[in-house]
């Protein structure tokens, strides 16, 4: 979406925090720190991907917010 409208540099944004902050911290953390093993690694990245993805989303919902608010006129009465 980011990119269609111009913002390929918030879409990249997104994508760092979702892949390499979220996914590979929490597999760390699950799968070493946690002692769970291969099966901590899997659910560490869904779960960081998970995360990553609603930021994302709240990102995006804001973004449109303020697109309705410049280009969206109130009808008059």
């Amino acid at each position: 979406m980011f990119q269609g409208v111009g913002r390929g540099t918030t879409a990249l944004i997104i994508t760092i925090i979702r892949s390499l902050i979220g996914e590979v911290v929490l597999a760390y953390f699950m799968g070493i720190v946690m002692g769970f093993g291969y099966t901590g690694i899997y659910v560490g990245l869904v779960i960081g991907s998970f995360i990553g993805s609603m930021i994302g989303f709240g990102w995006a919902k804001l973004f449109l917010k303020e697109c309705k608010k410049l280009f969206i006129k109130p009808k008059e009465a």
